[in-house]
């Protein structure tokens, strides 16, 4: 489960990680940005996407690719990124991948 940021970004970053790792939260000297488990189903597009008369193959369940990650600018609120996969396991593989590659843990459960 790994949302691809902009490269770059995340070398100088640090990564705080919620009670369930389906949410990261990076930070940098100017920015704050999330990334977060999602699917097409939570996120409404089915019914977004029906009732603005899109297929049924897209509105049912993104052509296959119902599990996805969002990064969204938790400075602006402005949405960074979406990738969708066909398998949960395969959102978060890519999910874990990008905070083992990109980032450092500086927190884990930073609500506790």
């Amino acid at each position: 489960n790994l949302l691809v940021l902009p490269r770059g970004r995340c070398a100088m970053c640090r990564v705080v990680v919620m009670t369930e790792p389906t949410t990261a939260v990076f930070k940098d000297n100017n920015s704050v940005w999330r990334i977060e488990k999602i699917t097409w189903w939570s996120e409404e597009l089915d019914i977004w996407y029906r009732k603005n008369g899109y297929p049924e193959k897209i509105w049912k369940d993104n052509e296959g690719m119902p599990y996805g990650i969002v990064g969204v600018d938790d400075t602006s609120g402005e949405t960074i990124d979406f990738q969708w996969f066909p398998t949960v396991e395969e959102r978060d593989k890519e999910f874990t991948e990008t905070l083992n590659t990109n980032s450092e843990y500086v927190e884990e459960n930073p609500d506790d």
